[in-house]
């Protein structure tokens, strides 16, 4: 199935799409595919069980490529994720309530959307970032803000009194006063 290259998105510049395009060189094609390199097209592409040592499974992809590993059960799953570097986002499709929860309490990543896709970045009122060596901070809103400023602490006290109770030599006498005060 060929789709329609009228309605994607185009890779932004060359040596991004030189990247992308090598990702589909080692790896079992399932759907898409599709390259223009004149017009930076990639098809949506799903990759099935692509080599976990392949560059594809090594490097965050920002394109329309998705690889699709596939497990026998919940704990290959939680150990494929926990034994690797902390995800930018992780993507769950589940109607199981309990699942959803196992997930969410087992492992970690930078944001989890459940039974959708790519969305949550665009809601203002979820902060979006990594975690690890996806990132770090959240962005939106006032996440964003608060990410980057730095916040400095300031604290500054008059000096006409002060008790030597606070410095060397210290005793128990000393020691007796400053519990006394506080």
């Amino acid at each position: 199935m060929l789709l329609s290259t009228a309605v994607h998105g185009r890779i932004i510049n060359d040596s991004h799409f030189q990247r992308l395009q090598g990702y589909l060189s080692d790896t079992h094609l399932t759907f898409g595919g599709q390259t223009n390199q004149a017009e930076r097209y990639i098809a949506p592409t799903l990759l099935l069980d692509p080599p976990l040592s392949s560059k594809v499974m090594q490097e965050e992809i920002f394109g329309p490529i998705l690889p699709v590993i596939t497990v026998e059960n919940i704990e290959d799953t939680l150990t494929f994720i926990n034994c690797r570097p902390k995800p930018l986002a992780l993507y769950l499709y589940t109607r199981s309530t309990d699942l959803e929860q196992q997930i969410l309490s087992q492992t970690s990543a930078g944001s989890v959307c459940v039974n959708d896709g790519m969305m949550f970045m665009t809601n203002p009122a979820l902060p979006f970032g990594g975690v690890g060596s996806s990132g770090m901070g959240n962005y939106h809103g006032q996440w964003g803000f608060d990410t980057f400023s730095h916040i400095k602490s300031v604290m500054k006290r008059s000096n006409w009194f002060d008790i030597n109770w606070r410095y060397p030599p210290f005793s128990l006498a000393k020691l007796k006063k400053l519990k006394w005060i506080s």
